[in-house]
């Protein structure tokens, strides 16, 4: 349901412009690279150059003696033990991560050393100074050669590269029922996650510094010092700033309340900041060796070549009877853990568990194993798991229309799930949808007979540039299996604030570009019904909030809204016990009549005030929420897009992109029309533009922005975005994520486009990124392909 105010009417469903901008714009917010602290010292690290090797020696002589060098680790005595993330998964021990490596790099870009000096650039130069001594071992960076018997083993104690595996029992009759069967290998290549801010921390081992009302909320806000930590303060660009403390805390064998982590301004995460890294982890170790301030802020090389993401190689089959019916699919997905597996292991499980996407596919088997390859470690980004899920669904049901004759629309139609909830063969529970009004929306808003009739038109005559449309019907998951989420509302007297009220809310998640300071404060005013510009939020701040999970997997509104939302009403019902007390009156004759106001029913001229009550007993307005949601929501929605290709170059011109996503209840629709906008970019660009290559040996071939290929809005149309809203039942605001859903219908919709606009030619498909020279080579292997063998013709005799 909607959530109201106590009034009954709402600012929720409003396009209320974010609070937090002035500051972006304006260069006031503070990022943790603007952190001036007296005495503050750098760290630089030194990186392994090769991709598998054996460590003979460091050597940091003539590093030490360069003027301002403060400190220099290896990873030889370094007292942080390996980290291994996912070992409850199954991720074996010996693959845990060394903070610095010991014996063995197994990446390029691999921590070796760690340099802390008086400056930066003072730390940087004493970096290249340190020699490593490198005895080249075998290397492997393919996911589907690192299973070969024979391949090169990056821990050969376990006499494996696999790290996880999830088996599927063989059924020999999943395929009994299908008249046909299409079956296809697809490459979810390895991308860069590329934020503009990249990782950034910095660690004081003093004082606590108290409240700054520029770290702890929204521009201008103030903060509650009551929960003073001490010992270490950690600045972080971060997703989770709970989620830091506790591993940092957990490395060193600190209790937590000795560490305080803020959280600033972000500039952006994606999934891949949802922690900490393993820079983090020296930089405390610094900060507490030496007594001093310490900072790292990574660079964008450093980021570029070490914060991937996607990598997996999807062999799949789907099944249908003649009609259509989609009978049975079977996936098997190999994912690339990188050199140390880790979150990729737990993603693959978000693929499988989406394989069968907004389909009734009565049969399914998905395996899955999770390899360790001489590569970085690949992390969450935009989607984590589901688009590679939509990747290679959307993919086959295309390559199934093609080979029946029937449009990919139509194909759709005949199998969408129409009744909720609706679990699938993997188990997931889709808790509500309509799949169907996605569709019907998105074509109509796309003209999708007109199109078709203009790609005959081009076809039929010759007609250049080729026209291609794409589809994608797509369901993803959001807020994995629900969860929990912290919320403080509380209010104090304040003559200068509207009102007359203050309005404070602490929130365990923490934005990094979502709008958090704005979108809760719409869900606090709506149920408090006071002014919106009374609210104050606070988030991203230990110290200031107790508790908290962060912001990922698009569980902010959901779950950490409807704490906020639980938490008001729970101030609203002590304002009307406080109002009893007040007017002397039974509780249950209190009413809330518009404008914040309490009075006894039928006696409205006695009104009091939120004010009132505050200057009464503030403490008495007080309550905290830890709202728990019992279950995933599933968005859902329908993209069409429009390319067109320069058969003579290859080249790929996205000219329109329709997009109607499904989030459920709207708190703000210009918050969810940048998140659609956001993803919708990200998936594109995966579609056409990006790809982390890497040569035989390891070795980043796209190391630079001057060979990864990211898009820049130049590339890009104007975006054509709506919205259907089907409320979930699973929390009080009805709302489900948004920030990812984008990129998950986005990128199979232009992959799709670019192979449709292909099919009359012979291409059934691609690999991304649909580059100009995949292109070309398609179309040139196709028109091989149609024109057959070469004749063998006789030779002509040559005569003496």
């Amino acid at each position: 349901m909607r959530a109201t105010t106590i009034a009954g009417t709402s600012i929720l469903g409003t396009s209320v412009r974010r609070v937090e901008d002035p500051g972006f714009i304006t260069g006031a917010s503070r990022y943790t690279g603007d952190i001036e602290l007296p005495g503050l010292c750098h760290v630089s690290f030194v990186r392994s150059t090769v991709a598998h090797a054996r460590i003979l020696s460091v050597d940091t002589a003539a590093a030490q003696e360069l003027p301002g060098v403060l400190a220099i680790y290896t990873g030889d005595g370094f007292p942080i033990a390996p980290i291994n993330m996912m070992g409850a998964l199954g991720v074996p021990a010996a693959m845990a991560r060394p903070v610095l490596a010991t014996d063995t790099v197994r990446f390029v870009g691999e921590l070796v050393a760690a340099v802390v000096a008086e400056t930066a650039e003072q730390a940087h130069d004493a970096a290249e100074q340190i020699v490593v001594d490198y005895d080249p071992l075998p290397v492997v960076v393919d996911i589907e050669a690192a299973l070969d018997d024979g391949a090169p083993l990056l821990f050969p104690e376990l006499g494996t590269n696999q790290a996880t595996a999830i088996p599927a029992v063989a059924d020999p009759d999943l395929f009994a029922d299908a008249d046909v069967v299409v079956a296809a290998r697809f490459v979810n290549q390895r991308i860069a996650v590329m934020p503009m801010e990249p990782w950034a921390v910095t660690i004081d081992p003093g004082p606590d510094p108290g409240p700054d009302p520029l770290l702890c909320g929204s521009p201008g806000s103030g903060s509650d010092p009551g929960h003073k930590e001490g010992e270490f303060t950690v600045w972080a660009s971060t997703q989770s700033a709970h989620g830091v403390r506790g591993a940092l805390a957990g490395a060193a064998g600190l209790a937590p309340e000795r560490i305080r982590v803020i959280a600033p301004a972000v500039g952006g995460g994606f999934g891949a900041k949802g922690g900490s890294d393993m820079e983090f982890h020296v930089v405390l170790h610094a900060a507490r060796h030496l007594g001093r301030p310490v900072r790292w802020l990574q660079s964008r090389s450093e980021n570029l070549v070490g914060m991937h993401a996607r990598a997996q190689v999807q062999h799949v089959e789907l099944g249908a009877r003649r009609d259509g019916t989609f009978t049975a699919l079977r996936a098997h997905v190999i994912a690339d853990g990188g050199a140390y597996p880790a979150i990729n292991c737990f993603l693959v499980m978000m693929t499988r568990l989406m394989a069968s996407g907004v389909y009734q596919i009565p049969k399914l088997e998905c395996s899955t194993i999770t390899v360790a390859t001489n590569t970085a470690v690949p992390t969450a980004f935009r989607g984590a798991g589901r688009p590679e899920a939509a990747a290679m669904i959307e993919r086959v049901v295309d390559m199934m229309a093609a080979e029946l004759a029937i449009d990919p629309v139509e194909l759709r139609r005949r199998n969408l799930i129409g009744a909720f909830p609706h679990t699938t063969p993997t188990g997931a529970v889709y808790d509500s949808g309509d799949y169907e009004a996605t569709l019907d929306a998105a074509l109509a808003a796309a003209g999708y007979g007109e199109l078709r009739a203009e790609q005959a038109r081009r076809r039929s005559g010759g007609h250049a540039p080729l026209l291609g449309i794409g589809v994608s019907t797509y369901v993803e998951v959001t807020a994995a299996n629900g969860g929990t989420e912290f919320a403080g509302v509380s209010m104090r007297p304040d003559a200068e604030v509207p009102g007359g009220v203050a309005v404070t809310v602490r929130s365990g998640s923490s934005s990094h570009g979502q709008g958090h300071a704005t979108s809760f404060a719409q869900i606090a005013a709506a149920a408090l019904d006071v002014p919106f510009e009374a609210v104050t939020i606070v988030q991203g701040d230990t110290a200031t909030v107790e508790r908290g999970v962060g912001t990922f997997a698009s569980r902010s509104t959901q779950i950490g809204g409807s704490s906020v939302h639980v938490a008001s009403g729970q101030v609203v019902d002590q304002a009307r016990r406080l109002a009893a007390q007040m007017l002397e009156a039974p509780e249950s004759d209190i009413e809330v009549l518009p404008g914040g106001r309490f009075a006894v029913r039928g006696v409205p001229a006695r009104a009091i005030s939120w004010a009132d009550l505050a200057h009464h007993d503030a403490d008495a307005l007080a309550a905290t929420s830890d709202f728990v949601q019992k279950g995933s929501t599933f968005p859902f929605g329908t993209h069409v897009a429009v390319v067109e290709i320069d058969v003579e170059t290859g080249a790929v011109t996205l000219v329109r992109h329709i997009a109607v996503d499904d989030c459920g209840t709207i708190v703000n629709p210009l918050l969810v029309t940048g998140q659609q906008h956001g993803g919708i970019a990200s998936g594109i660009a995966q579609a056409l533009f990006e790809e982390m290559v890497y040569d035989a040996d390891g070795n980043p071939l796209t190391a630079s922005l001057v060979d990864y290929s990211m898009p820049s809005a130049a590339e890009l149309p104007s975006f054509e975005t709506s919205n259907t809203e089907t409320p979930t039942p699973l929390n009080p605001l009805g709302a489900k994520g948004i920030g990812e859903s984008g990129t998950i219908g986005s990128m199979p919709a232009v992959h799709n486009a670019v192979v449709d606009a292909l099919a009359h030619l012979g291409v059934s498909h691609i690999d991304m990124p649909c580059t100009p020279n995949k292109v070309w080579q398609a179309i040139r292997d196709a028109a091989a392909t149609a024109a057959g063998p070469p004749t063998a013709t006789a030779a002509t005799p040559t005569g003496s």
